[in-house]
């Protein structure tokens, strides 16, 4: 049988594996999103759905993005290239390919103001809150590129003789989370008896 886990972890008399997630949800159509990824490719359908063209509008989008002071947006880039990356930040991509033959504009993940007040229940949004609707939005693209990485992860648990404990998966970029979260699954189903300790 062949082992498929990215790590294995002996703890407290248990076998933690943590394996990649091969069915993860796609956050941009299974998780209530608080921005709104508008992308524009030929071959492939990514981000949010919509039904602009991407001959006609594309252009027409990027200037509303651009002029309209009542959102907060981000360009998103892609990389294309043995598989599909994104980032807002186009030098992530200038530094592979500077020739930009695999890399280009993809589309925006943007909010509006109104979306931004209903959120934090503001009335007024103040540069504090911009800051913290970019942080989501920055957040939102990490997410859905760990998904189209295939940075998704889960863990099973085991005990000695090898039986079936625990398992959640959906662990979205961060393998070291993964292994926090299964110790603490271990923990509390298997508290430590204070008198034996």
């Amino acid at each position: 049988m062949q082992d498929d886990s990215i790590k294995t972890i002996e703890y407290r008399n248990h076998r933690i594996e943590i394996k990649q997630d091969i069915s993860p949800v796609n956050p941009r159509e299974e998780w209530d999103n608080f921005g709104r990824m508008i992308c524009f490719h030929k071959r492939y359908n990514l981000g949010d759905k919509h039904e602009l063209d991407h001959e006609k509008e594309s252009g027409d989008f990027a200037k509303y993005i651009k002029t309209n002071k009542k959102i907060v947006a981000f360009p998103v880039y892609m990389y294309d290239h043995s598989g599909l990356t994104i980032s807002t930040n186009i030098s992530d991509f200038r530094a592979i390919d500077s020739h930009g033959w695999d890399w280009g504009l993809l589309g925006w993940i943007y909010t509006t103001n109104e979306n931004i007040r209903k959120e934090f229940s503001v009335k007024r949004v103040t540069k504090k809150y911009v800051e913290l609707a970019k942080n989501l939005l920055l957040g939102e693209v990490t997410a859905y590129n760990d998904y189209l990485i295939g940075n998704v992860f889960g863990y099973e648990v085991f005990d000695n003789d090898g039986e079936w404990i625990d398992s959640c998966w959906g662990f979205y970029g961060d393998v070291d989370y993964v292994e926090q979260q299964a110790k603490e699954i271990v923990d509390a189903q298997f508290p430590v008896d204070e008198k034996s300790a």
